[in-house]
């Protein structure tokens, strides 16, 4: 199973307004891609700024070598990049003839505009997931937990977005002073026996504000 973005895979086709470009982007994410020292794929364009590869699919970055992952960037994520990298924008599906290239600036503008507050927007929208993947995530998590020692619990919970399309975030509690990426890792390796589904499925190190939330609603929990 992979995510990825077909909805804004579908708008770059059909060569879609800025606006349901952005809005696509940030409804659905983006797949990217993390090297094996954690630092993320960038490209130069000609001249020479540098920007953060992205994908709609897998299937989009043809000759990825084997020790690069995909991971499923959300807004907030995109963001975050963009503020401790020294990259000003993404370019979407690259190698292909509907390659985008988005401003950061353009992804923020937008969140502004529509009133969001993508930190805010997506704790409100955590509630308990009834969704089919829930038991085959419980299943994955739990058989890979003993290969990461440090995480020490995943809640499992639905996650709306302000314009309405849905996804499941996993949300990964781990000791202090644990790898960030190690969020990504275990979605990740749970994910390559996940059954297939077009839902986009996050992740992302959990607080403790957060947990309180997820425990007041009985969100699934996965322990060791």
């Amino acid at each position: 199973m992979a995510n990825g973005n077909p909805k804004l895979a579908d708008v770059l086709a059909q060569r879609g307004e800025p606006e349901e470009i952005l809005r696509a982007l940030v409804d659905g994410g983006v797949l990217i891609v993390t090297n094996p020292d954690g630092s993320v794929l960038v490209g130069q364009l000609e001249d020479e700024s540098v920007v953060l590869a992205a994908f709609t699919s897998p299937d989009k970055y043809s000759e990825k070598p084997e020790n690069e992952t995909f991971q499923q960037a959300d807004a907030a994520l995109l963001l975050e990049i963009a503020r401790t990298g020294d990259v000003e924008a993404l370019v979407v599906d690259p190698e292909g003839e509907d390659a985008a290239l988005i401003p950061f600036s353009d992804v923020q503008g937008f969140l502004i505009a529509q009133g969001m507050s993508v930190d805010e927007d997506v704790e409100v929208a955590f509630r308990p997931s009834e969704h089919e993947l829930v038991p085959s995530l419980q299943e994955g998590i739990a058989a890979r937990l003993k290969d990461f020692p440090a995480v020490e619990r995943v809640w499992i919970s639905d996650v709306r977005m302000p314009s309405g399309v849905e996804g499941i975030m996993l949300h990964v509690m781990v000791q202090e002073g644990a790898d960030p990426q190690l969020a990504n890792e275990l979605l990740q390796s749970t994910m390559e026996d996940l059954p297939p589904s077009n839902v986009p499925v996050f992740a992302h190190i959990g607080d403790e504000e957060t947990e309180g939330f997820l425990t007041e609603m009985n969100a699934t929990v996965v322990r060791r």
